[in-house]
């Protein structure tokens, strides 16, 4: 997004609610879940992009999504439609959790709104024990925790 649009969309939350309408576009696209591959492309760019939105410093949002990126299952395992029907259904009650959060604060303003929106964001990722590689789940949930921790303590 360029510079000068972004000073236009200065209240909380609005870059994060272009989003997660963008990815609630994408990810709802009519047979999707069909095709494996682009779905699995298109769970990670939200996820990665909704971790970008989190307010911490620019090292923890690398090593996170870095993380992420290498631990990633393009080739998840194999699962009847129902099963990645189900996977879309969390994915867009953890885009509608975001959008309701998102809402919420700007409805409730104050010294911790930010705080309880990044929080929200880093509970509400669409992470999948079958989106991780299973010898990278413990990195991926220290550095989480980190983000957290962060989070609350600095924030």
């Amino acid at each position: 997004m360029s510079e000068a649009a972004n000073i236009e969309c200065i209240p909380l939350g609005c870059d994060l609610l272009g989003q997660v309408d963008y990815y609630g576009a994408i990810l709802g696209k009519k047979g999707l879940i069909t095709r494996e591959g682009e779905f699995r492309i298109s769970k990670l760019g939200l996820v990665v992009d909704l971790i970008k939105a989190i307010d911490v410093p620019d090292d923890m949002i690398s090593k996170f999504t870095t993380a992420i990126i290498e631990a990633w299952r393009l080739d998840g395992p194999e699962r009847c439609l129902e099963d990645r029907a189900n996977e879309m259904s969390y994915i867009m009650r953890s885009i509608e959790a975001i959008r309701s959060t998102v809402q919420w604060c700007k409805k409730h303003p104050g010294t911790e709104t930010a705080k309880k929106l990044d929080v929200a964001v880093l509970f509400a990722l669409p992470l999948m024990p079958s989106d991780i590689c299973s010898s990278e789940v413990r990195r991926v949930h220290d550095l989480l925790g980190q983000m957290v921790d962060y989070i609350v303590r600095e924030h």
